[in-house]
């Protein structure tokens, strides 16, 4: 068997699915890339291992079969995908002998590629899951931008959480909402046109399922199997993520969404953002608490000079306080407010928020945390940032 293809096209095709691939030395048949090639196309799959999957598939070659219907081969996809990067650009010849499991690769330029696969029937079958999850139907349809941003904004709080696996997962569930979290902070996103659940387990995992989406285009359609959830793109790739049976934990934050809390203040989002960035450089690596107090500066000897500020403040391990003021656009509280947060969640949060401005709800009511909720309109469709994080002691 034999056929040509390019080599820029074979290369930008395998490296969507290139992250399911395992490492070689745990389970060699991870590492490989199967090949089944037909008449009509190639298909293309990556992993097989237990927990990330792959599939591809490449229209337009004429393939010579030597009187097959088809033909499969396996071959290892790290050496593949460093050979593919270094050869010159052009058509490749590809051959396979399927009594000695050689592949031959001839570049127009440059050194052979020769490898002997795996058998390729030993190569596991997802493909029956995914048959049977397109039966069932997409369990949603979302856009490949939302949904990158949902992950990008919530994953960046998941931790590695040995005593509840939980809080390495990122969740979506049948409301629209997506969460992640550590157990210290906790990040949703929600929009009305999502639909579906997952759970994708993290953080690496989720790394590579984000790597997949971000190379996607247009809607996602997701579909669950009964091992895998699955990402299908436009051009009917999918990429898979094993299925857990742990859920995140359940969290008790009362009025999610809902305007409500005993002191209410809205900012400028790029001020504080600047703010935040300028007082980061005032904080030592091991010192992660910053301060924020809340209050009426007085500017005049009228009553009416009175503008409410937020004050942030950072301290170092040297005792030197550095101070940002930031003005408060709209405050529901009279009292002056003084809290400790950790400013790393606090800024990888507002990096993320994309409206002009963010409302923070201060709860002091049981156990006292602070919600940090961004609403914005994308196109008709309510779009929700939101942070929940724990209030930080004043001595520490």
């Amino acid at each position: 068997m034999n056929f040509e293809i390019d080599k820029d096209v074979l290369k930008d095709e395998l490296e969507t699915i290139s992250t399911a691939l395992g490492g070689n030395d745990t389970e060699p048949i991870a590492s490989q890339f199967l090949f089944r090639v037909t008449e009509d196309a190639c298909e293309v799959m990556a992993g097989g291992k237990s927990n990330l999957v792959g599939y591809l598939k490449i229209d337009g070659l004429t393939p010579n079969l030597d009187g097959k219907d088809e033909v499969k081969f396996t071959v290892n996809g790290h050496n593949l995908m460093g050979f593919l990067g270094d050869v010159d650009d052009g058509a490749l010849s590809i051959s396979y002998d399927a009594d000695t499991h050689k592949v031959n690769i001839v570049p127009v330029n440059g050194t052979d590629f020769n490898v002997v696969g795996m058998d390729p029937d030993g190569f596991p079958d997802f493909e029956t899951d995914f048959a049977k999850a397109k039966t069932d139907g997409a369990k949603g349809t979302m856009k490949q931008e939302a949904l990158e941003d949902a992950i990008g904004f919530t994953t960046q709080f998941i931790g590695e959480n040995l005593s509840n696996p939980g809080f390495s997962l990122c969740r979506l569930k049948d409301d629209g909402t997506v969460t992640a979290g550590d157990g210290k902070s906790v990040a949703i996103y929600k929009r009305d046109d999502f639909g579906g659940e997952f759970k994708l387990p993290g953080p690496k995992n989720l790394g590579k399922v984000a790597a997949f989406i971000k190379g996607c285009e247009g809607d996602l359609s997701l579909y669950e199997g009964d091992n895998y959830y699955f990402f299908e793109n436009d051009k009917g790739s999918y990429y898979g993520s094993s299925k857990v049976s742990f859920d995140f934990p359940t969290m008790k934050v009362p009025n999610l969404f809902e305007e409500v809390g005993d002191h209410i203040f809205t900012v400028d989002t790029p001020v504080l953002r600047g703010a935040l960035n300028r007082l980061r450089w005032s904080l030592d690596n091991d010192l992660v608490r910053m301060g924020f107090k809340l209050g009426a500066v007085k500017k005049g000897d009228n009553k009416g000079d009175l503008k409410t500020k937020m004050v942030v403040s950072a301290k170092n391990s040297m005792g030197t306080i550095s101070e940002e003021e930031v003005e408060v656009v709209r405050n529901e509280g009279n009292d002056e407010t003084t809290f400790y947060l950790n400013y790393k969640y606090v800024l990888k949060g507002v990096e993320k928020f994309t409206g002009d401005t963010v409302t923070f709800y201060l709860n002091l009511k049981g156990t006292p945390f602070i919600k940090i909720l961004e609403k914005v309109d994308d196109g008709g469709t309510d779009v929700y940032r939101v942070l929940f994080l724990s209030l930080m002691k004043r001595d520490r």
